[in-house]
């Protein structure tokens, strides 16, 4: 019975991406992207997103069908180190880019976007704490269900509070990281932070 709901939710998923397949008639926002994907010889259509998301629906059900340890847990040993593999590789290629140097000057050095005239004015350090203070409660606590969920299924010998100072250093590394990743690219794209 749960297989045949995730399948009939995977269906579902997939056919209410067919309002987008079928709105490409000549006037549509859609057709409009199509023609631009032709005329600068793009490849991608609206019928790709359609064939990758039914693909990404189908590899979500199947792992959720697998249940949390023989499914979530076997594809996160996987697809976690995974993920930081092809970060460090879009940063490698970030790094490598002609300008990027500016980007990371934008993000490094104090002081930097005001003299280069990125902002106005400096932010006041109040402004500072609360939108330090606003992206650390996001990004700690945006799948606090999640880690309620994982945390029932942790071992009995694993040690909480060194894993709580772990989790926040892990996720400011990933912050970082992923800054470094996309200030030098926006910048040598010659784009506006």
């Amino acid at each position: 019975l749960n297989r045949a709901l995730s399948l009939l939710l995977v269906v579902v998923m997939v056919l209410s991406m067919l309002p987008v397949i079928a709105s490409a008639t000549e006037q549509s926002p859609a057709a409009e992207y199509v023609a631009l994907n032709a005329a600068t010889g793009e490849t991608f259509t609206p019928w790709v997103a359609l064939i990758f998301g039914a693909i990404f629906m189908a590899a979500t059900a199947f792992i959720v069908m697998k249940g949390v340890s023989g499914g979530i847990e076997k594809f996160n040993k996987i697809g976690m180190p995974a993920l930081f593999v092809m970060l460090i590789i879009i940063i490698a290629r970030s790094l490598t880019l002609p300008g990027a140097s500016e980007g990371l000057k934008f993000m490094f050095v104090p002081g930097y976007a005001l003299e280069a005239g990125f902002i106005k004015e400096a932010p006041s350090l109040l402004s500072v704490v609360a939108t330090a203070g606003g992206q650390m409660f996001f990004s700690l606590s945006l799948a606090m269900g999640v880690m309620i969920t994982y945390g029932s299924y942790l071992d009995k010998k694993e040690n909480i509070s060194t894993n709580a100072w772990i989790i926040p250093a892990a996720d400011t590394l990933a912050a970082i990281l992923a800054g470094v990743a996309i200030f030098p690219a926006v910048f040598a794209q010659g784009q506006s932070p």
